[in-house]
């Protein structure tokens, strides 16, 4: 049996750079620990969040990398309370936002 398949269309598909992709995973997986509300964020998981953002801003130009820090100060700031809706929702929003300046530059490659 035989497909019909162009062995052309992969080299025409543009592709994503690999720092691109992995930053668009962390950004995705974080946005989605602060948005689930059956995913604690006791003070553990809060640090091992706001560390794994802030190697996320290697990867991020500096307005994004700005967005992303203030999320991993909030954090650690104890000041903040993110076992309140209001946060997470506020946090994941901001995260959110640099998730789609990433995606219109993945789509620009």
């Amino acid at each position: 049996m035989q497909t019909h398949t162009n062995p052309d269309s992969a080299h025409r598909q543009p592709q994503i750079a690999p720092d691109l992709a992995e930053a668009l995973k962390t950004a995705r997986a974080a946005e989605f620990r602060l948005e689930a509300e059956y995913f604690a964020l006791d003070w553990e998981s809060r640090l091992e969040l706001a560390e794994e953002l802030y190697a996320l801003c290697d990867y991020l130009d500096d307005a994004q990398a700005d967005v992303v820090a203030r999320v991993a100060a909030d954090l650690e700031s104890e000041l903040e309370d993110f076992s309140t809706w209001e946060t997470r929702c506020d946090a994941a929003a901001r995260v959110r936002a640099v998730i789609r300046s990433l995606e219109k530059e993945a789509a620009h490659v």
